[in-house]
């Protein structure tokens, strides 16, 4: 027979107290029993004419219910009392103060709530067990903290801040020494919290770590209700959403972006592994959609970035104009089409055709605008798309 096995467990009835005082500590509780319109609640499942009359129980109900309650015979406790489970009149008033729901199952949820219980059940065995498991999962997550490097606790601290409303660990304004002692005390508090921050628990938890991230360094907004946005656009309410939304092809390209924008605030410029054309890609993408959108601001941040990283790439020149263009207010709707197009039939040619279009008499171009940049190819493409959709 187990140790937790009924033929092994008593519990204890501690009347609680209330300003100091109570008098079920001095007479015996009447244990309530709750009337309904088809009957009694007493746990047994039994209709009022048997509760009556136990005599009317079938041989099956005699095995499963040795003691039948009378509902109008109450049943009393004492404070201090001890009920034995092996004992079926003990177990019987055991389960109805718990049906009772005035009545905690331990001392620690009767001290959460004192104000909805008459008091609790003292059971040691099961608050043991609950006690040693809560040790061991503080030691586990406490051994997972102390392997952590300091950037993964910072990142911890952050998660923990999203999760306990009442914790709030300024992790930019905490030195190393404080920041630990803070995730120990969290270990010790809130063990089932700290558990969620590592992957052996929470697969999702780096994608996690990198919006908190995000959010820190004012990358993505978090708004008070708990809405994220990047910039205009609303990405979600929570991690679930955020991910699903990242995850559609048109947005996959944000992903990297955020990267870049990350490791720059943090000043760790090409800590993200991501292949180079794969980040490229991405880059000409973001600077794509941002100019599709007329997103002014977004436009001329992508395309900085890429000229940072690729400032060779060929798309460079073109998104230049467009973004010029973009903030022009006399390009149209569909202007930064036709933009697009036109630029890319002149970077087709060579410098020597674009000087000879931009001193054709009958041109729009003048040739005394174009002496600082003469030798530029860039530029003259830059200035003759400037000409044609700014007039």
């Amino acid at each position: 027979m187990s140790e937790n096995s009924l033929e092994n467990r008593k519990v204890r009835v501690i009347c609680g107290t209330k300003n100091g005082k109570n008098p079920n500590r001095e007479f015996p509780y009447i244990i309530p029993i709750t009337k309904t319109k088809s009957g009694y609640l007493t746990g047994q499942n039994l209709p009022t004419e048997k509760m009556l009359n136990p005599a009317l129980l079938n041989e099956t109900e005699r095995k499963s219910i040795p003691y039948v309650i009378d509902p109008t015979d109450h049943l009393r406790v004492n404070h201090s009392e001890w009920l034995r489970l092996d004992n079926p009149v003990d177990k019987a008033r055991y389960e109805l103060l718990l049906l009772s729901k005035k009545w905690a199952k331990s001392k620690k949820e009767y001290n959460d709530n004192k104000s909805i219980y008459d008091g609790y059940l003292e059971d040691r065995t099961i608050e043991s067990k609950t006690n040693n498991d809560l040790r061991d999962q503080q030691f586990e997550v406490e051994s997972l903290l102390r392997k952590s490097t300091v950037e993964d606790q910072k990142r911890i601290a952050l998660k923990l801040n999203s999760m306990i409303p009442i914790f709030n660990a300024n992790v930019n304004n905490l030195t190393i020494d404080e920041l630990k002692n803070i995730l120990l005390d969290a270990c010790r508090d809130f063990p089932d919290k700290v558990k969620e921050c590592f992957s052996q628990y929470n697969s999702k938890v780096e994608f996690e770590f990198f919006i908190l991230e995000l959010v820190q360094h004012g990358i993505l907004k978090k708004n008070p209700d708990g809405s994220y946005f990047d910039g205009k656009d609303y990405i979600g309410s929570n991690m679930t959403n955020i991910e699903l939304w990242v995850d559609k092809n048109e947005n996959s390209y944000r992903k990297n972006k955020w990267a870049g924008l990350l490791q720059e605030r943090k000043g760790n410029i090409g800590a993200v592994v991501v292949d180079p054309k794969e980040k490229e890609e991405a880059m000409v993408t973001a600077c794509q959609k941002a100019l599709y959108e007329k997103n002014i601001i977004e436009a001329e941040e992508a395309i900085n970035i890429l000229q940072k990283y690729f400032d060779n790439n060929p798309k460079l020149s073109e998104f230049r104009n467009n973004l010029e263009l973009l903030k022009s207010p006399k390009v149209t709707e569909s202007g930064i089409e036709e933009l697009t197009k036109f630029s890319e039939d002149l970077a087709k040619k060579t410098i020597e055709q674009l000087r000879t279009t931009i001193k054709h008499h009958n041109s729009p171009y003048k040739e005394e605008d174009c002496v600082d940049i003469w030798g530029n190819k860039d530029s003259l493409i830059k200035y003759m798309c400037k000409i044609k959709f700014q007039k």
